[in-house]
């Protein structure tokens, strides 16, 4: 009958019973198994925690990758000013588009989309979806894009009555009272 079992690594010189290498014999009640190493399942748990860092680390940067700076796709140097009528205001995240058509002096039509700060920057500035309706006469300011395309920067929207809305956040009761909601100017911080 054997009492115990000690594993033993292949490497004679890192036997844990070195009085017993190069014996064959094996003392009474013990038996020694010079195989492979066994080692406990702590090395796979380490391993698992190295690899969820990793994919969390990923996951964070993954999105950093993809955001695009003002600098990178819109220039500062070019303002511009576009009019025509509003077709719609997608208030989406990343960034929120507000999408009109002007009219060339030749006659011809032009999509235009203005890009602007996410759904929560704008509603900090005052904006509010009711604010801006189809084929209402308006004029964006703002800044063109890098590329020549129709896109630009919007920075304000005015409108044929006069109202003007902007994303400056100071003016957020100045941009709520030009839109028609408060009858009177009130500092909303």
């Amino acid at each position: 009958m054997v009492d115990s079992v000690e594993y033993v690594r292949p490497n004679p010189l890192a036997c844990r019973s070195t009085s017993l290498i190069g014996q064959s014999v094996t003392p009474k009640n013990k038996l020694i198994y010079c195989g492979r190493y066994k080692r406990g399942g702590s090395d796979v748990k380490i391993k698992l925690a190295i690899l969820a860092g990793c994919l969390g680390l990923l996951t964070i940067a993954v999105p950093l990758w993809a955001h695009h700076s003002f600098a990178a796709e819109y220039d500062n140097s070019k303002p511009v000013s576009v009019t025509g009528k509003a077709v719609k205001m997608d208030w989406v995240n990343p960034h929120s588009h507000l999408i009109f058509e002007h009219t060339t002096p030749d006659g011809k039509v032009e999509k235009w989309v203005a890009e602007t700060p996410p759904p929560n920057g704008l509603y900090r500035a005052g904006w509010r979806q009711s604010m801006i309706k189809g084929g209402e006469e308006l004029t964006v300011n703002g800044f063109l894009s890098k590329d020549g395309d129709n896109l630009m920067w919007a920075q304000s929207v005015d409108f044929a009555d006069g109202r003007r809305i902007t994303l400056r956040l100071r003016a957020r009761g100045e941009a709520v009272e030009a839109a028609g909601l408060l009858s009177s100017k009130i500092d909303l911080y």
